[in-house]
């Protein structure tokens, strides 16, 4: 059961067979700060002035720190505390002159990690050049063009991603 207390119409937590499973804590513009996943950890973030995600932590241990440009695109992440310990690093993003994201890269070395494809717009495929040999995958879009799945060239969904909504449905 999903509960949205009146005062606010914000999704206070989720329960399954009387139990919560899940509590959200928000900001005063209504930006998630908080998700207690209770067995799973306690996940917080604190945001920035622009309403975006400054720093992510996970039962009070940094996950992750975010910087954006000054036209509000993420420019650079640093990743720590993960296990498997070579998702950890720092990447950096490349925006063309659409707002399109069309490379990442390492930020120790600079080295091209991901390119990505687009036609008029909507993203077509990402290519992992870091892999030998490379990998190519099809990037599946919702309505508004946003990548919600990547699949490989053996149709196998490697990526499935989740939209954060600021407001419940």
């Amino acid at each position: 059961m999903f509960n949205y207390p009146a005062t606010n119409n914000r999704l206070s937590n989720v329960q399954i067979g009387g139990t919560n499973e899940r509590a959200f804590t928000y900001n005063a513009a209504g930006g998630t700060t908080g998700d207690n996943r209770g067995a799973a950890g306690n996940f917080t973030w604190t945001i920035d002035r622009g309403g975006r995600p400054a720093t992510s932590l996970k039962g009070g241990v940094n996950q992750g720190t975010y910087t954006y440009d000054a036209f509000k695109r993420l420019r650079v992440r640093v990743v720590a505390n993960q296990t498997p310990t070579t998702n950890n690093g720092t990447v950096h993003y490349v925006w063309d002159i659409f707002g399109n994201i069309i490379a990442e890269a390492n930020g120790s070395t600079g080295a091209t990690l991901r390119e990505m494809v687009y036609l008029e717009g909507m993203p077509l495929s990402a290519i992992d050049v870091a892999a030998s040999p490379k990998k190519i995958y099809a990037v599946h879009v919702d309505h508004l063009n946003r990548p919600v799945m990547l699949t490989d060239a053996a149709k196998v969904n490697v990526w499935h991603g989740r939209q954060r909504s600021t407001r419940p449905l």
